[in-house]
């Protein structure tokens, strides 16, 4: 989430790629690993509504631009095998969101 508020790109496509790329960096992942999902968002909100366009003006109403990043994962627990019946693997999700205006 530093890394939106750092960029500020002038387009939501160019922000979310660098968002993506930095949180799979971050995590320690591949940015093209696929076995890890990594989802970046930035939106913009006239009046409290998602707007379609994150370059959009607000024709009424205050500007909000968010930014956000989720990361999921579902890493081998390495203690699985010791429990039987217990899930081999377990799902962890990171989230983070922050408002830019």
């Amino acid at each position: 989430m530093e890394m939106a508020l750092a960029d500020r790109a002038p387009t939501a496509t160019l922000s979310t790629t660098i968002i993506h790329d930095d949180g799979a960096t971050g995590y320690g992942s591949p940015v093209a690993d696929t076995s890890k999902q990594g989802v970046a968002d930035m939106w913009l909100e006239c009046a409290g509504v998602r707007q379609t366009n994150y370059t959009d003006v607000c024709a009424t109403g205050s500007p909000a631009r968010f930014a956000s990043v989720a990361i999921t994962d579902n890493p081998a627990w390495m203690f699985a095998s010791l429990i039987p019946g217990w899930s081999a693997t377990v799902p962890l999700r990171g989230f983070a969101e922050v408002r830019l205006q």
